[in-house]
């Protein structure tokens, strides 16, 4: 059994935050807009992550968005 490395687990989310910002780099987000976002999103990272590991896995994807004004996330 493969184990997962802590350099490869730093390197996929470095490669998902590059992707994630190269996709939404001069978006602007309008509340109507939100469901296709978060659609687009969700499946990107999704199939990002497909073709870094084997289809034995089922990968489910969490998409949270909010607004920064200055508010602290508990």
């Amino acid at each position: 059994m493969r184990k997962f490395f802590p350099r490869l687990k730093q390197d996929i989310i470095n490669s998902l935050k590059t992707l994630i910002n190269n996709n939404l780099k001069g978006s602007v987000f309008k509340c109507d807009s939100k469901k296709e976002i978060t659609d687009n999103l969700s499946n990107l990272i999704k199939d990002h992550l497909k073709s870094l590991t084997s289809n034995k896995y089922k990968i489910v994807v969490e998409i949270l968005l909010n607004e920064s004004k200055e508010q602290g996330i508990k």
